[in-house]
């Protein structure tokens, strides 16, 4: 329902659009509803690109509550009444203070591990200036007028309220502009210095001068009100935020070698973490990578060009202790599961220079292993033989619990024959499903975007499909396996441990007997048919102790009951005495 305030406000907008008495439109009267679309079009972009950082997260935040700020202003200049333009300049006031400290939020996350604390400290002072606002003697401070130009506002008495709200306004800009000080001066990338100098340029240009100083002016008198030009500064602002966004730095060109040195193998995955890095954000990452580096004491030995990063061996790089920071260093921070797997091609390596002292870093980092899917990748089997249940996968959602058992059985047969790393590309590559399944020369198998592919399913034809498609590619290179020189005994194996260890998830998904049957239907070898048969034997097993023990408890139970009765008969008689001994003068008379 239009009442009449809003009737009278979308007539004004007519008359504009179609002009003037004096016949010019003054477009910089429109200059919020362009900035809005822009500053809107950019947070929703962000938004659609499902941000993972927290820093992102915030910018899409403040770049919405800009939004906000700019339909409110556009209605306040165009407000019918004095007291509508009041309303609405409250709302522009609120999301106005609003704005800073979620610009703050997004500047402390970029390079800080995500501290509820610091967030608290920041957020505390806004809930305070959202209880001032709300004040009447706040607005009461202030003295509209309308103009030429819209509604327009002074100064009028210095309230408490007021001085409060904006003494805690101005610390939030100093807040800003010491953030990315801080932030260029700890920036080790020359990109990325100029990424944060382009956005606090535009900060102090735009949002402190231009809007906030101009505001100031304007509400002491000082400044004509022709010069109320936030919507054009916030219009600047998020151009730069966009460009500023779009910075990047070129990707390092990865060439695979066949290569067994160690620390040529550790800067193809330093390279590998580096590009995976580059893209449209804060550069958040790189403060990322960087305490990596330094985390793991090669800061001083390794180089960045545009052509290759590199790691010079040095007396000083002990292999053992390198790889046991980086282990812990993956345990406590949140890295991207597809630079995860590549690290795969180090252990490797290190298993091969490192010998005995290779299993104290599996004992040590045992559970982190297998919870990243690494340890079904390395060769041999006395790691997984070491192992009697793996229950990483349990509070796994149905389609990713799936593809990292078949992950992990890829891995396994990997491991054991890189050999079969071109073929098992070339038949992954056949089914819909698994040709999303990254597989590199290094043996190193990554499921991410097998995953968004199989979600796009409803969840019963996700769990089946995938199942269907992949039981036929890991037969398929089963099948390749027999016809081929390979040891197919030792991969059977792994293959059985595979299956042990994720047995219980495997099972509920139904991949076990499927997976057996499957092999066992299409490859006709006396190892595979025995593989199942085992199988089907320790399924009877486990049905065969399941149904003595639901026996057993059955007698248990009935033996309990028939006591409980007895134990019923006693305490009545107990209760009453009188019954005993009427029932014996019976006897007796008997």
């Amino acid at each position: 329902m239009i009442n009449e305030t809003n009737f009278s406000f979308i007539i004004w907008i007519y008359n504009k659009l179609r002009g003037s008495d004096e016949g010019a439109l003054k477009v910089y009267e429109y200059q919020y509803l362009i900035s809005w679309l822009l500053s809107f079009t950019i947070s929703l972009y962000l938004l659609l690109k499902r941000p993972k950082t927290l820093s992102l997260k915030f910018l899409i935040l403040f770049g919405f509550v800009t939004s906000l700020w700019e339909t409110a202003s556009f209605m306040y200049r165009g407000a019918a009444t004095a007291s509508d333009a009041a309303y609405y300049f409250r709302i522009m006031i609120l999301t106005s203070h609003i704005v800073p400290p979620l610009y703050l939020l997004t500047i402390i996350n970029i390079r800080e591990r995500r501290n509820p604390k610091i967030m608290l400290l920041i957020c505390i002072p806004v809930i305070m200036q959202a209880f001032l606002i709300y004040r009447e003697d706040y607005i009461s401070s202030f003295r509209f007028a309308l103009t030429e130009y819209g509604w327009t506002y002074r100064i009028s008495e210095l309230h408490p309220s007021l001085v409060a709200s904006s003494i805690i306004f101005l610390g939030y800009l100093v807040g800003i502009t010491l953030a990315f000080v801080i932030l260029i001066r700890k920036a080790d990338f020359s990109f990325l210095k100029k990424k944060y100098q382009m956005l606090l340029f535009s900060f102090l240009l735009f949002h402190v001068f231009g809007i906030v100083l101009s505001n100031a002016l304007i509400g002491f008198g000082l400044l004509n009100s022709a010069f109320l030009l936030g919507g054009l500064f916030k219009f600047l602002t998020f151009i730069s935020i966009f460009c500023a966004l779009t910075i990047k730095e070129e990707r390092i060109q990865l060439k695979p070698r066949d290569t067994q040195d160690f620390w040529e193998v550790y800067s193809s995955f330093l390279t590998f973490f580096y590009n995976s890095l580059i893209s449209i954000d804060l550069g958040e990452g790189f403060f990322k990578f960087m305490n990596f580096v330094k985390s793991s004491g090669i800061e001083d030995h390794f180089s960045i060009t545009k052509n290759r990063i590199t790691l010079r061996e040095n007396k000083d790089l002990d292999i053992f202790e390198l790889i046991d920071r980086n282990l812990r260093f993956f345990s406590n921070e949140e890295i991207d599961q597809r630079v995860i797997d590549r690290y795969l091609r180090v252990l490797k390596i290190a298993k091969q220079d490192l010998d005995w002292k290779f299993d104290e870093l599996v004992r040590r980092h045992k559970k982190f292993l297998r919870s990243s899917d690494l340890i079904y990748g390395l060769s041999g089997h006395k790691f997984l033989e070491e192992e009697t249940k793996d229950d990483s996968l349990k509070n796994l959602d149905d389609v990713e619990a799936c593809l990292r058992i078949y992950k992990r059985i890829l891995l396994s047969i990997l491991s054991e024959s890189p050999e079969l790393i071109d073929r098992t590309q070339k038949i992954f590559s056949q089914y819909s499903i698994s040709r999303d399944f990254e597989i590199n020369n290094y043996g190193e198998v990554s499921i991410c975007k097998a995953k968004s592919r199989a979600l796009k399913n409803s969840r019963n034809e996700k769990v089946s499909k995938i199942i269907d498609e992949l039981n036929d590619a890991i037969s398929e290179v089963f099948g390749h396996i027999i016809k081929s020189n390979v040891n197919i005994d030792i991969l059977l194996i792994k293959l059985k441990h595979v299956l042990r260890l994720n047995k219980e998830k495997a099972e509920d998904l139904g991949i076990y007997p499927k997976l057996l049957g499957t092999l066992a239907t299409k490859i006709p070898k006396s190892q595979i048919h025995k593989l199942y048969s085992d199988y089907l034997e320790e399924l009877v097993e486990e049905k065969t102790r399941e149904l003595k023990k639901a026996q057993e408890d059955l007698l248990r139970s009935q033996r309990l009951a028939a006591i409980g009765e007895a134990a019923a008969i006693v305490s009545h008689d107990i209760r009453n005495p009188l019954q005993a001994i009427t029932y014996s003068l019976y006897l007796a008379k008997k």
